[in-house]
């Protein structure tokens, strides 16, 4: 990610539209039995072959497409299709005192998640929905963060499912008689072992290999001043959520 960023536009229209959805899910949609390409119709509407020429005519290219939820206090959260040699979907969080903008982590070919825990996917997504002032933004937020998060044991899933449910209802931009499949799909596919832990000096962390929130990663170089805006982003969260 070194170098000069290529252009970027921002396009939360799209979020306002199923075939984003689509593109966003495709990844987690899909289980061992069932393709994603056989279940774009039935979770979205929409014809695989549509689904993937939009992808191609709208992300696959530059200006990189991200989106852009504004915060209190000039924080931000930003999720980005960084098409390049590794298509990286980016999780970024932001300030407009900061110097430059934090990756939490990226889905890819050679992916760096989790970037989120869900009880911080959720506390994001409340936080949003509570101070956002874009509508499209408030319904959309958790849903947004999820890929970029990890659902492990300590969760309880029923209660994840509930909330998911009531998140893809409250979009009202899918099929409703696939939302629930869908859902059981994405806890599966976001469903893994990595622990999590409040370290007393950088926050929450994990023992993933690949995450960038793992101190002992060799993702990336080890970045205290990370850590610490990290934190700054979720106390602000915790005051509106």
């Amino acid at each position: 990610m070194a170098g000069t960023t290529p252009p970027r536009v921002e396009r939360s229209d799209l979020l306002a539209l199923p075939v984003f959805w689509a593109i966003h899910y495709y990844l987690l949609a899909g289980t061992d039995e069932d393709d994603s390409a056989d279940l774009m119709q039935p979770f979205f509407g929409l014809s695989n072959q549509f689904v993937n020429d939009y992808y191609v005519e709208h992300f696959d290219k530059t200006p990189w497409p991200y989106f852009r939820i504004p915060l209190p206090g000039g924080f931000a959260v930003e999720v980005e299709y960084a098409i390049d040699l590794n298509s990286e979907t980016r999780f970024v969080i932001d300030n407009d005192d900061w110097d430059s903008s934090v990756v939490l982590g990226y889905c890819s070919g050679h992916a760096a998640l989790p970037a989120l825990q869900w009880s911080e996917v959720a506390d994001v997504g409340r936080c949003i929905f509570a101070t956002a002032g874009n509508p499209v933004h408030r319904r959309s937020g958790l849903l947004l963060l999820l890929p970029g998060g990890c659902i492990t044991e300590r969760d309880d899933e029923e209660a994840v499912r509930c909330t998911l449910c009531e998140a893809w209802d409250e979009l009202k931009l899918v099929p409703s008689g696939g939302i629930c499949e869908l859902v059981d799909n994405v806890i599966a596919s976001c469903s893994a072992d990595t622990r999590w832990w409040r370290d007393a000096e950088l926050g929450w962390i994990n023992d993933s290999p690949h995450s960038l929130r793992n101190p002992d990663t060799k993702m990336c170089e080890f970045a205290p001043r990370k850590y610490e805006r990290i934190q700054e982003f979720f106390a602000m969260v915790a005051a509106h959520s």
